[in-house]
């Protein structure tokens, strides 16, 4: 009787994971120390150089990081192109509020 690949792939998928583990915690803990280190912060902007993550979470006034709040890492590559973006859909939206602001004021004319 031949196993079935549905079988075999959990096994492989869990195997994998259990082997990545100790990376993946090594990893995160490398980002965290570099997070945590008062260097890595500049007028309120983030340059973790360590880091590799591109959103990291933004730190509260106790120093421990915010559930939801979100910062770019500006030491990461990929970093210009997503505040590029973010300016990007921020000037869309107000330029679509400035057009949609100037059609009411003309109906109540």
């Amino acid at each position: 009787m031949a196993v079935s690949r549905n079988f075999v792939e959990p096994i492989a998928i869990a195997f994998a994971s259990r082997l990545a583990q100790p990376l993946i915690q090594s990893m995160k803990q490398g980002n965290e120390a570099v997070w945590q280190d008062n260097a890595s912060w500049k007028f309120g902007f983030y340059f973790g150089k360590g880091d590799r993550r591109l959103w990291v979470p933004k730190p509260t006034q106790f120093g421990s990081p915010h559930p939801e709040e979100r910062v770019i890492n500006f030491s990461h590559p990929q970093a210009k192109g997503a505040f590029r973006i973010l300016m990007l859909a921020y000037g869309i939206g107000t330029l679509a509020v400035a057009v949609i602001m100037a059609g009411i004021l003309n109906l109540l004319r």
